[in-house]
């Protein structure tokens, strides 16, 4: 990737790169990042509850 640029609404980006390819990317909002995030995790805290008390963000969430 060579060049990045958001869209002047912030829900998108477009990057484009050496080899004269162009992608427009949809961004998520906060919310939809952190759900992925603690989805992600979610058997690493079934045997690690430590860490799962330490990061904040997923204790309040189901996963």
């Amino acid at each position: 990737v060579r060049s990045v640029c958001f869209s002047p609404n912030g829900e998108y980006l477009a990057t484009a790169s050496d080899d004269r390819t162009a992608k427009l990317w949809r961004v998520e909002g906060l919310e939809e990042l952190l759900a992925r995030g603690c989805e992600w995790l979610k058997f690493y805290f079934a045997s690690h509850r430590e860490a799962r008390e330490r990061l904040q963000v997923c204790g309040d969430r189901r996963i």
